[in-house]
């Protein structure tokens, strides 16, 4: 039979591997959050992925949306193309949601356009392309009969997503409006019903830096779509636009007006739609030609859509191989960083 004594020192054994296994599990970094060794690995990795992902782009890539991803023949994949930034609010992220993506998934909208290429470019009057014969971007990946392998492609996918870090993190104080200052300047949609929410938002701020509180939104009874509700929304946005001018605040190119039809010639227009020629405003008063009736002409809900459409091509570059060459991507001690030349 064992002793007492040995039970008691068997018992400490177990004791002190289990504590060498616990410490060890944490130096290694095995837990999310943890700064251990395999933590550090991980960053290591992710910064020579997109260190190579950036020399692949200057091979296939650059010629067509140019040096760093800013633009030429073919849309910007930068900190300003409206690709990244989801996680700081509607509206940054506007190229993934006016093509109906999860604005937080720049990587999977960025991984599957390379791979797959683009058939028509969704904004030809701005970006031509390198070869307007050919389809607007070709597919990269072997899967879809390109010239990559799925390993080169996610480098690549890397690379582009890593200008992620050029725009505040979500935790700094006001990220939200300074994420639509860096991509307001380049905003262009393809779709016209779609307006970016970054509008209002920094109309709220243009507000509040003048001392001012934005218009409150009206509290609706019934459905959004009543005439009646279309009509008082209508007046709300009016008012909203208009004051964010006076503040000096940036509002969208052109504010839509509600999606009804138009009156016949001599019906009173009742929903903010201008009355035809000659006919009387909802009032009665007649409406001059082609002045709006009563109602106002904003958009009809929270969202204002831009001017005419503009489209673009893909997420990623479409491009033959010939583009400057570039040292590959420097990156932070840290966090790996997208290459950008001075």
């Amino acid at each position: 039979m064992m002793t007492r004594a040995e039970i008691t020192i068997g018992l400490l054994s177990l004791l002190g591997v289990i504590a060498i296994t616990a410490w060890i599990g944490l130096d290694e970094g095995v837990m999310p959050g943890d700064n251990g060794r395999l933590a550090k690995a991980s960053v290591g990795f992710n910064m020579r992925s997109v260190e190579s992902g950036a020399q692949m782009f200057d091979q296939y890539c650059a010629s067509c949306h140019g040096p760093n991803a800013a633009g030429a023949n073919c849309p910007p994949l930068d900190e300003h193309s409206g690709i990244h930034g989801g996680d700081l609010g509607e509206g940054v992220a506007w190229r993934l949601e006016e093509m109906h993506w999860d604005r937080a998934d720049a990587y999977g909208f960025v991984y599957s356009t390379i791979s797959a290429g683009r058939m028509v470019s969704s904004r030809p009057d701005r970006y031509q392309g390198t070869d307007p014969k050919a389809m607007a971007m070709p597919a990269w990946s072997q899967q879809y009969g390109g010239p990559l392998r799925p390993d080169q492609i996610k480098d690549l996918a890397n690379y582009v997503v890593n200008f992620r870090s050029y725009l505040p993190s979500a935790k700094e104080e006001g990220a939200y409006a300074k994420g639509c200052e860096a991509v307001m300047d380049s905003m262009a949609p393809s779709v016209a019903t779609y307006s970016s929410k970054c509008y209002e938002k920094l109309c709220v701020v243009a507000y509040e830096a003048k001392g001012r509180t934005p218009p409150k939104a009206p509290e609706l009874e019934g459905p959004k779509d009543d005439p009646a509700n279309v009509a008082i929304m209508n007046r709300y946005w009016e008012s909203f636009w208009a004051g964010c001018k006076a503040v000096g605040g940036q509002t969208p190119p052109e504010q839509a007006t509600p999606t009804s039809a138009a009156p016949a010639e001599g019906t009173p227009a009742t929903d903010g739609t201008p009355a035809a020629d000659g006919a009387a405003a909802a009032d009665g008063t007649p409406a001059a030609k082609g002045s709006p009736a009563a109602g106002g002409t904003s958009a009809a809900t929270g969202s204002t859509t831009t001017g005419a459409a503009t489209t673009g091509t893909a997420a990623t570059g479409s491009a033959g191989a010939g583009a400057a060459a570039r040292p590959a991507g420097t990156s932070a001690p840290a966090q790996a960083t997208a290459t950008k030349k001075p």
